[in-house]
């Protein structure tokens, strides 16, 4: 598992419409280790303040070109943590190398 690096928060957004309190977009690098074949990898990006069943990813984007047979899911799994799933649909490893993810969470208001 690798944890990301250089996190910071590029822009935010306040809102009161009564779905969003808030709107913020991430920034930080991330080394994502070789994936085996049809197997996934966890990675951890820690950013204070995120609350499980409160913030939710609404996209994200990185530096790269994607990638053939891997798939990425991020989300909140715990209180201060952003998780990326990387899974590798291939029979063969994949490595993808570092990269800067940019990412938008939104805080619902719940």
């Amino acid at each position: 598992m690798a944890a990301a690096t250089d996190i910071r928060a590029l822009r935010r957004q306040e809102f009161d419409d009564g779905v969003f309190v808030r709107i913020t977009i991430y920034q930080f690098t991330l080394d994502v280790p070789s994936v085996a074949g049809n197997s996934y990898s966890e990675d951890t990006a820690a950013i204070p303040g995120l609350l499980v069943g409160k913030d939710i990813v609404l996209g994200w984007g990185h530096g790269s070109e994607p990638i053939h047979d891997l798939m990425q899911e991020l989300h909140v799994g715990a209180p201060d943590t952003l998780h990326i799933l990387s899974h590798n649909s291939s029979g063969s490893p994949i490595n993808p190398g570092s990269t800067i993810y940019r990412v938008v969470i939104a805080r619902l208001n719940v």
